[in-house]
């Protein structure tokens, strides 16, 4: 709604706070439509609606995974989805880092597989998306902090899907961000937020890939030589969190 008042570009929205106006927002929207809690992490409640048949599951979803009742119906946009990280500094926007997403392929989900760094886009597309996310902090009243967006390239132009002030999740925050801009982003946000003087530009833009597991169907009994994965060439880092059984 912010970035509506401040004339940001966003997909077509509206927010809803039961399954009527749900319903009713799809139809107004139109297929395809996303369908979303307003907080939550990690892709849980989002997904994409295709015709009538996707309803009752995507409300019901979007509802089961929401922190409050509050949701949100939303033009589906096709294209390259980007994330971003960065650090705002006296009301400026410091992007440290943008990523292409592979996302999983499937009818009603898009949950993210592999991030890849620096994003495989031209300048002026790039230079776009830091113009964007920067106009959209400031519309959000950013000041002094973490960034993490992300948005998505269209063949209309690069529009805003959502931003947090926080750091990006997993490995992102304390690995990812230094090894692709050079800055310890734990750092430099601890002293942006005692303010102290320093400048939290990126001091360069190299490659990284963060990359998911994907584990075929069963049971989960164990994981081997983790430790020696974690010593190959090129590891930034490494972990594994699922509970065996």
């Amino acid at each position: 709604q912010r970035w509506k008042e401040f004339g940001v570009a966003q997909p077509k929205f509206h927010v809803c706070t039961n399954a009527e106006e749900i319903a009713t927002a799809i139809h107004e929207i139109g297929f395809p439509c996303i369908v979303k809690p307003c907080m939550m992490w990690g892709s849980r409640g989002v997904s994409k609606v295709n015709n009538e048949n996707d309803i009752a599951f995507a409300t019901q979803f979007a509802m089961e995974n929401a922190r409050g009742a509050r949701y949100i119906v939303e033009e589906f946009m096709s294209g390259t989805e980007v994330s971003i990280e960065g650090l705002f500094k006296d009301g400026k926007a410091y992007i440290l880092a943008k990523a292409d997403k592979e996302l999983q392929q499937h009818d009603n989900y898009r949950v993210t597989i592999q991030i890849n760094y620096e994003a495989a886009l031209s300048p002026a597309i790039l230079n776009e998306i830091d113009e964007l996310v920067a106009k959209a902090g400031q519309a959000m009243g950013f000041e002094s902090g973490a960034l993490h967006a992300e948005c998505m390239v269209t063949p209309e132009g690069v529009k805003m899907i959502e931003m947090a002030g926080r750091p990006g999740g997993g490995h992102i925050f304390g690995a990812i961000v230094e090894a692709v801009s050079g800055v310890s982003m734990p750092q430099a946000l601890t002293q942006i937020l005692l303010g102290e003087n320093m400048d939290p530009s990126a001091r360069f833009h190299r490659g990284a890939c963060y990359k998911f597991f994907n584990a075929p169907e069963g049971i989960f009994q164990r994981i081997e030589k983790l430790e020696e994965a974690s010593q190959m060439p090129g590891i930034v880092d490494i972990g594994f969190t699922m509970a065996e059984g």
